[in-house]
Order: C-alpha cells, then sequence, then structure tokens
C-alpha cells in the first residue's frame, strides 16, 4: 500500500481529495494531475505522518515537470527545506534515488547540498549508500542504477557537497563505496573538471 493510501487509512476524512490527489501524482509523476491538485488548493507543505510533503514524493521519481510545478508553487521554500522525521530534505531523496536532474533542480532552487539529517548524513551519504547497496545487488539494471547515482554525486560536487562531510558516527560518504566505485568516482570528477 502506498503512503499516500495508508495516511488516507488511517485518518479517513482527515486529508481534503485535493491532497490525496496531489501526493499520489507526485509519487506518480504526474504534472497535469500535481498542477490540477494544486489548484484545487492542495498544500505542498502539507506533510505525512512521517514528515513527507509533496516534494519529498516527487524525489522519488525525479520527474522534473512535477517538481517544477510544485517549485513554483505557494510554500516551495518551505518544503524544499523540510526534513522529514528522520531530517531527510527532498534533495536527500532525490541524491539517494540517483535523480540527478531532480538534484540540480532542487540545488537551483536553493537546496542545501550540505543539509543534515538527525544521523548527521547529508545527501551525499544518501547517495553514497545507494550507490554502495546498488553495487551488492550486481546485475544490468544495477549497473543502470550506479551511473544515474555517479550523476547524482557530480551534481552534489558541483554545489558544493562534500564527500568528507561526516555523520554522527563520523563515517564520510566515500567509506561506503566500493574500492572499484572510488576509482570510478575519482575519475568521474577529474573528467568533470576537465
Amino acid at each position: 500500500m502506498s503512503d499516500v493510501l495508508a495516511d488516507f487509512t488511517d485518518n479517513p476524512g482527515m486529508l481534503p481529495p485535493c491532497q490525496l490527489a496531489l501526493w499520489l501524482a507526485c509519487e506518480a509523476g504526474d504534472p497535469h494531475t500535481t498542477v490540477t491538485a494544486l489548484v484545487d488548493g492542495a498544500s505542498i507543505t502539507a506533510a505525512n505522518r512521517m514528515g513527507w510533503n509533496a516534494l519529498h514524493r516527487a524525489c522519488m521519481t525525479g520527474d522534473e515537470r512535477v517538481m517544477q510545478a510544485l517549485l513554483v508553487s505557494d510554500g516551495a521554500e518551505a518544503a524544499l527545506c523540510a526534513g522529514d522525521k528522520e531530517g531527510y530534505t527532498p534533495l536527500h531523496i532525490a541524491a539517494g534515488s540517483g535523480h540527478a536532474g531532480a538534484v540540480r533542480r532542487l540545488l537551483a532552487a536553493g537546496a542545501s547540498a550540505s543539509a543534515a539529517s538527525s544521523h548527521g548524513s547529508t545527501p551525499m551519504h544518501a547517495a553514497c549508500l545507494a550507490l554502495a547497496e546498488v553495487a551488492a545487488d550486481g546485475g544490468e539494471a544495477s549497473l543502470e542504477k550506479q551511473e544515474r547515482l555517479f550523476g547524482a554525486v557530480l551534481a552534489l560536487l558541483s554545489a558544493g557537497g562534500l564527500l568528507e562531510a561526516t555523520d554522527a558516527t563520523g563515517a564520510d560518504p566515500v567509506q561506503a563505496l566500493t574500492a572499484e566505485q572510488r576509482t570510478t568516482l575519482l575519475e568521474r570528477v577529474r573528467a568533470a573538471a576537465a
């Protein structure tokens, strides 16, 4: 069951239909319904019990048309900076999902590449941890996802994201990567700088 439906089941009658429509549209990457729900009065900053707002949800799919509709809406700045119950911002979600275009769009809108969750992890940590998980999975699909995640890491680096940032345990993002991923990342950074 999607979080949206769980929210509705746990709180019947509490959320207006336009809010549910917005959340579903954001999760589905549906820009038309996103705009319609916003016009109908849905709030970009309304959050579920986990603290996820519409922008968090849009970052799961990384649909840039949906994100653009949200980022020009009332409350966009608050939604952009809002952390969920763990302190993860929409940028954490986009980075950890490997949506480099979404990462760039959020950064251009003012998201902080150094935003820290309640555990001290940054969006760079989210991207590198996802890279490590993908490497463990293997397979053709994982190679494609690794490419997307490397793109997210490079987008964060270009906006001042740090590979040296440490979380609450003292771990930096690179510690999660395999030796091969570290080498690939270094090559990509050098190529981007050239």
